[in-house]
């Protein structure tokens, strides 16, 4: 018992990052650590349980019974470590400290421009840090204990995990100023020219939303053109290579390079959410981002709030 005393939160967080990765160079880079030190902190680990918690081979990492049964144990004390480390927090001001926020890449560039400062101007003790990437990843990340929330599209039926709807964001069609329905002020999903549609690479849920939006069937069109981001695809609209779906937020700055057209109420368009881990002990940071997310002055000409 002595030696498990002895142990660090760092070293719990160490231990459930190296369980999640399964990959040593991946969790020392994560930890600003060299291999040879992350290998030392994993002994030391091992000897205050006196089990082996990792099977090590040349190419992968893997847990043992105890140490699956370890990181169990281990997410539930760092879950308990947060509680008690906001204990303070929870009878002063919300939002108070560090809170990691991730949002996926269709997202991140728009929205993160908007809040940064009337965020910090609100909650002045708000250390906010951000984190790009896939839906996925961002999940992933959430369980994980590395992110604090993520601003994601709905739904997310999860039970593990708590959502927070925030606000409906329209789509709008992008065409070249020479496309034939560069002229048209408004226009109807029916109104898309399936077989000239970009879209986004496979894990990119603007990807599934747009064939939500669009159906499917134009997926058996021989030219399909893939992208790897919102920026690529404005680009080849630009230079007449096809049309793309744009979420409205992509569209806030003035763009010469291409026409964007509304679409006509029912308008398409994608539910935004934050989403917490449901052990999260106290929701009040959640609650205070989500209202402040909701009324957040710059976002309203285009975002319609949701429903839900």
């Amino acid at each position: 018992m002595d030696r498990i005393e002895n142990l660090s939160l760092r070293d719990l967080r160490l231990l459930v990052t190296l369980a999640e990765r399964r990959h040593f160079a991946r969790t020392a880079e994560e930890f600003g650590l060299s291999q040879a030190t992350l290998s030392a902190i994993v002994k030391k680990i091992e000897a205050a349980f006196g089990v082996p918690l990792f099977i090590r081979t040349s190419r992968s990492v893997s847990l043992t019974p105890e140490g699956e049964s370890v990181v169990r144990q281990a997410l539930i004390v760092l879950d308990e470590s947060l509680i008690l480390a906001q204990t303070f927090q929870s009878a002063s001001a919300p939002l108070c400290g560090r809170f990691r926020l991730g949002a996926f890449p269709t997202l991140a560039p728009y929205l993160f421009p908007l809040i940064l400062q009337p965020l910090q101007a609100a909650y002045p003790k708000l250390q906010l840090v951000l984190t790009e990437a896939l839906t996925e990843e961002l999940l992933r990340q959430l369980r994980a204990r590395q992110l604090d929330g993520v601003l994601l599209a709905l739904p997310q039926d999860e039970s593990d995990l708590a959502v927070y709807p925030l606000f409906r964001e329209p789509f709008c069609l992008a065409v070249s100023h020479q496309h034939a329905l560069a002229q048209k002020t408004a226009l109807t999903v029916a109104d898309v020219p399936l077989d000239e549609m970009l879209l986004l690479e496979p894990g990119h849920c603007l990807r599934d939303q747009v064939l939500a939006a669009c159906g499917t069937a134009f997926l058996a069109h021989k030219r399909i053109v893939h992208a790897a981001g919102l920026e690529t695809q404005r680009a080849l609209v630009a230079a007449q290579l096809g049309i793309a779906i744009l979420p409205a937020l992509a569209t806030r700055k003035p763009d010469d390079s291409v026409c964007v057209l509304p679409f006509v109420s029912p308008k398409p368009g994608r539910d935004i959410g934050l989403v917490i881990r449901k052990t999260s002990q106290d929701d009040r940071d959640a609650q205070s981002l989500v209202a402040f997310l909701r009324h957040l002055p710059e976002t309203q000409p285009l975002i319609e709030k949701s429903e839900a």
